[in-house]
């Protein structure tokens, strides 16, 4: 039954409904506590590697703190295939619930290391850790994408980020003022309040469709858009259904990476993530106190911490308000601009305090990292993972994000596993101006070869790459458009639909 079949007073609700936002908002921010986590996990060596050594609690840790730095990146690496099983097998809501209970485990092992005195520990729950945390950047955008409305979908997806770098800014406080066997216990915490509070928000709308589960579909969208009656939801989840036959039509499959339309922008999300990880950022962000301390300037190595962590927390929220109005590219080369200039300015103040430091630049070094850490957060750092989820094409978007995310997660590991070997090798004037160089690289690379992607449809971009492959979903979609009319709006009792989610799952 269509909208202009039903009762006058049911048809002028629906025509009239307005999705509400706090139940969205609602489910979103209790999911994002995974991407909270995750920061958690990320920022963890900052306080607790220096901590460790002054106490002495696990004795000469010199040759085993560069592997509790960045082996929670090869756990991170091997979290991708699993969590996109679980969230297609369990679904969006369980799989999350599921990952909370070894990530609360992962912490435990951490902090019992205090008790038991064994280095082991902490590096198997940070490879705990980061394997668990790093699940959540499968989980939460896709969990995000599918309960948010379109108005407000763009908004939503930002708080991953914007959770991710809470979680590192609350880790730099409370690090300051706790052991680094407390900030793992309470760090630990933060998995049991996502496993406490998110079975209470439904599990996402497309994932009871997958299933087969049309009335379940509906239900949890009434229930997010805070409707009153059924047929409020009812024209959205038709559309939903449509959004889901064309993908299911498009299902990839290993050789789909390598035609064009699909290897193009692949290498291209390779490229950003290169550019990404070897400009050092996280490198050095891992080991912001021990720069502090190497700097050997005035300031407190745990406050200039904290500045540069809140500094990234407010970056981000700039640039989600920027991403839309003035452009990709455009953020991204400024942001390399200004992490070129910030890293010749730390390159120059260590060259000055190995002569000596004749002209006083002890106070370069904070202005300098927070301003490389505003460059970086600007455009460099969450922009990538923006462009990629716009490039990739919809026939092959779930295998080429599986690879550009393992690739990330290789060269996290390589930049953090290598940062101060790299240092020891070649000082830390010289190790600044080879970050400044990649820079330098990269943003010629975005110049001549990312494409913008501001205010362009899905269809456009792909256009860009292949324009047969955009022929043929858009033939897809058209003739998905015809069925719809023929069958009617979308019902749970309506026969089409069942015969349909038959051979669609």
């Amino acid at each position: 039954m269509s909208v202009k079949d039903m009762n006058p007073v049911i048809a002028s609700r629906t025509s009239n409904f307005v999705a509400q936002r706090r139940r969205q908002i609602l489910a979103a921010g209790i999911a994002t506590i995974g991407s909270f986590g995750l920061g958690n996990v990320l920022a963890w060596s900052a306080p607790a590697l220096p901590d460790l050594e002054n106490s002495g609690d696990l004795g000469d840790i010199s040759t085993s703190k560069t592997w509790m730095a960045s082996l929670t990146f090869l756990g991170a690496l091997l979290s991708s295939p699993v969590a996109g099983y679980l969230m297609n097998k369990l679904g969006r809501k369980q799989a999350m619930i599921t990952m909370s209970v070894p990530f609360v485990f992962g912490w435990a092992l951490i902090a019992f290391a205090y008790i038991s005195g064994s280095v082991y520990l902490i590096c198997l729950g940070r490879v705990i850790t980061g394997f668990c945390g790093a699940s959540y950047l499968v989980f939460v955008p896709v969990y995000v994408g599918e309960i948010a409305h379109k108005k407000i979908r763009g908004a939503l997806a930002t708080m991953m980020i914007l959770m991710l770098v809470a979680g590192v800014l609350f880790t730099f406080i409370l690090g300051t003022f706790v052991s680094w066997c407390t900030l793992s216990a309470i760090c630990g915490l933060i998995p049991i309040t996502l496993l406490v509070f998110m079975p209470l928000m439904p599990e996402t709308p497309r994932y009871w469709i997958s299933k087969r589960e049309p009335y379940k579909a509906l239900k949890s969208l009434q229930w997010l858009r805070g409707a009153e009656t059924e047929d409020q939801v009812k024209p959205e989840l038709q559309n939903i259904e449509d959004a889901f036959c064309v993908d299911k039509e498009d299902s990839s499959r290993l050789k789909d990476l390598f035609v064009a339309s699909s290897l193009k922008p692949t290498l291209i999300g390779l490229a950003l993530f290169f550019f990404q990880q070897m400009s050092g950022a996280n490198a050095v962000s891992l080991y912001t106190v021990e720069v502090f301390k190497s700097a050997g300037t005035n300031i407190d190595p745990n406050v200039a911490s904290i500045m540069v962590a809140a500094c990234q927390f407010l970056t981000v929220i700039v640039s989600t308000f920027l991403v839309d109005r003035v452009g990709r590219k455009s953020l991204m080369i400024s942001s390399e601009t200004v992490m070129i200039l910030s890293l010749i300015a730390l390159g120059i103040f260590f060259h000055s305090k190995s002569l000596g430091d004749p002209v006083n630049l002890t106070w370069l070094p904070l202005p300098a990292f927070i301003s490389f850490i505003i460059g970086y957060n600007i455009g460099m750092g969450p922009i990538p993972w923006l462009v990629i989820s716009e490039l990739l094409p919809s026939q092959s978007r779930g295998l080429a994000t599986s690879v550009v995310t393992s690739f990330y997660w290789i060269i996290s590991f390589v930049t953090a596993k290598t940062f101060e070997d790299l240092v020891t090798l070649l000082g830390w004037t010289t190790s600044y101006g080879l970050f400044a160089g990649v820079c330098v690289a990269g943003s010629f690379f975005i110049y001549f070869v990312v494409p913008e992607t501001k205010g362009k449809t899905t269809e456009e971009i792909e256009l860009y790459f292949n324009r047969k492959s955009t022929v043929k979903r858009v033939s897809l979609r058209s003739s998905l458009t015809e069925r719809k009319n023929v069958e009617g709006t979308f019902g749970v009792q309506n026969a089409g639909f069942q015969s349909e989610s038959q051979e669609i799952v």
